[in-house]
């Protein structure tokens, strides 16, 4: 249940004895290798190193170009040229980056709820003040997303500091990778041990009774307990950061967001490198002639020297060197190709191939135009299957696509639906370190908390929802459309203006009219289809608000105390008794031209 502590069993105290045969032969160490694993591959993609032996290690760049020289059967010539092209960050890292930045989204709800409950409205102020002070939902968004990113496996800590200073314990929580656990017990979705490194020389013993500082320099059999630090959570104080798994047979390798895309993006970066590796010879043509005899030699003080390909040799056959090269024959070398592209000669028609070649003396060989396209086409279809697993859209809609209003409908649903599924995993954390931090600091006085990052997110610009709003009128769309859209639109642009956006709502539920311009009211009216103190209130809302405002009180003040809907009624009510049947001369309508059906011009004044 949201806010409870974890399940209290029997507590779980390993001895001495026990702590050094776990020292030994961790009970967890394949589970914590293969997590180590899962997160190089993920780092591989996902962070921005500028050298392949920082940050992901050897693990997995080694594997993805084993991978490519097994499944693609490149000779050693082209492997060693594709090995040249890659380049720190992996292209990759780029796009791993934009859909990172779609999913932080998930704080950007547009109704969270932060709720604790404690014996005192007094110890509640203090807790919100302290839960500032660290910075609690900015570090989620941002040390929080990083996690996400890099270290999917992190467990997250909950400790004090060496000394207290203030009147209450200041109890804080650090996130811990991986690659420094050494082994663990769990129950379910809580551990009830943790043992992890310190330094080289030091371990540290969580359990459900204490911190336990442990002395071994890397020897097991030499560890002793240095220090022990009693704590009263009544249940061990790390948690894993994520919740989701690979598995259930895999319980302890977390399922991050581009888990399932890691082959789609080893796929899309050999495609990058090898279309990168393409360019480099792609735009340059190959040039090819028969081979011409040259009857060029030379004997003077120098010695003697004689063509043999279009490189000198000696006497003796063997090539002459000018400097560190051989050297060219001075009357060939003139001849070669000049500019970008490649030149080669190929065996002109003589008796020993019986005169048969029948090219042309000089041939131009370029690239296979659909060579080209393929690399091309297959990076884009790989780029869109990723978004598409991982975000839940392959790109963000344009205005040429934005008319198309059910499938820009389709795309909300799918982001917000991934990002309720990526918010279950930050609430299940955020909540168990606010129990936490509030249990250490006030111990019985806290009771619970609940936290909820919100159901819909700000996933498009202002001024992009009021296009699509406009255009999803004018096609007609069903009134539940409108709404939802007007209601995107609204919390889009006020959404740091809390008062002015609880404004705006209300004005919507009291527009009779909501989604009927002025313009169209008016025909509706010569039409009969609306009445007149409709056409009239619609007509002059804005200006029957601010009367409203100037005698009553504000909008978002007014009637607090009542339920929504008889605030709505009562503000209606007000509003409507505003509206009055002019007389022919204050008339806020002008009458119609005979015959017409349609108004009159409005006279000019003098």
């Amino acid at each position: 249940m949201a806010g409870e502590p974890p399940s209290q069993n029997q507590p779980m105290i390993l001895s001495l004895e026990q702590i050094k045969e776990r020292l030994r032969s961790p009970k967890k160490k394949a589970a914590i290798d293969q997590a180590i694993k899962h997160q190089k591959r993920l780092r591989f993609h996902s962070e921005t190193t500028l050298g392949k032996y920082y940050g992901t290690g050897d693990y997995a760049l080694t594997e993805f170009l084993d991978w490519v020289k097994s499944a693609t059967e490149m000779p050693e010539d082209k492997f060693s040229t594709f090995m040249y092209m890659m380049r720190w960050p992996v292209k990759t890292v780029k796009i791993v980056d934009k859909i990172y930045e779609d999913l932080a989204k998930v704080f950007d709800g547009q109704n969270p709820v932060y709720q604790f409950d404690f014996t005192s409205t007094e110890f509640l102020e203090d807790y919100m003040n302290y839960l500032t002070d660290i910075q609690f939902s900015n570090r989620w968004r941002s040390e929080g997303v990083m996690a996400m990113k890099l270290s999917i496996n992190s467990i997250l800590i909950v400790d004090y500091p060496q000394e207290q200073e203030g009147e209450r314990p200041e109890p804080y929580s650090w996130l811990m990778d991986i690659c420094n656990a050494i082994d663990y017990d769990e129950d379910e979705e809580e551990l009830e041990m943790l043992i992890f490194r310190r330094d080289e020389k030091t371990a540290v013993v969580i359990d459900e009774e204490s911190y336990r500082v442990l002395y071994y320099e890397n020897d097991p059999d030499k560890a002793y307990i240095k220090e022990t630090i009693p704590h009263d959570f009544g249940y061990c104080p790390a948690k894993f950061f994520w919740t989701d798994s690979i598995s259930d047979r895999q319980k302890d390798i977390k399922l991050s967001p581009i888990t399932t895309s890691l082959g789609d993006l080893d796929w899309l970066l050999y495609f990058m490198l090898a279309k990168q590796h393409l360019d480099t010879y792609a735009g340059y043509p190959i040039y090819s002639a028969f081979e011409r005899d040259c009857d060029f030699e030379y004997e003077g003080e120098r010695g003697y020297a004689r063509c043999d390909r279009g490189f000198l040799k000696d006497m003796s056959g063997h090539y002459l060197l000018q400097g560190d090269k051989i050297a060219t024959c001075p009357v060939c070398s003139q001849k070669r190709l000049r500019g970008p592209g490649t030149y080669y000669e190929v065996p002109k028609p003589g008796p020993e191939n019986d005169n048969a070649d029948m090219r042309n003396p000089i041939s131009i060989t370029t690239i296979d135009k659909d060579s080209l396209e393929y690399n091309v086409s297959e990076y884009q279809r790989l780029l869109k299957e990723i978004k598409e697993n991982v975000v839940g859209y392959a790109h963000e809609p344009g205005n040429d696509q934005a008319k198309n209003v059910p499938q820009i409908m389709s795309y909300y649903e799918e982001r917000t639906s991934v990002l309720r599924r990526i918010k279950r995993n930050f609430e299940a954390i955020m909540e168990w370190e606010a129990y936490t931090l509030a249990k250490g600091r006030y111990g019985d006085d806290f009771i619970s908390c609940f936290i909820d990052l919100g159901t819909d997110f700000y996933l498009y610009e202002s001024q992009y929802l009021l296009d699509l709003y406009h255009t999803a009128r004018t096609a007609k769309a069903d009134a539940s459309t409108l709404d939802a859209l007007q209601n995107q639109y609204l919390h889009a642009r006020y959404r740091n203006s809390p008062d002015q956006l609880q404004k705006e709502i209300i004005i919507t539920h009291i527009d009779p009219l909501r989604h009927i311009t002025s313009d169209e009211a008016v025909v509706l009216h010569e039409k009969n289809l609306i009445g007149y103190h409709d056409l009239l209130m619609k007509l002059n809302l804005s200006t029957f608000v601010k009367k409203f405002e100037r005698e009553n009180a504000p909008l978002t003040k007014f009637g607090t105390a009542l339920p929504f809907a008889e605030r709505i009624a009562r503000i209606s009510q007000i509003i409507k008794s505003y509206v009055t049947r002019p007389t022919a001369q204050e008339s806020f309508i002008p009458a119609a031209q005979p015959g017409t059906g349609r108004p009159a011009p409005r006279p000019r004044p003098a």
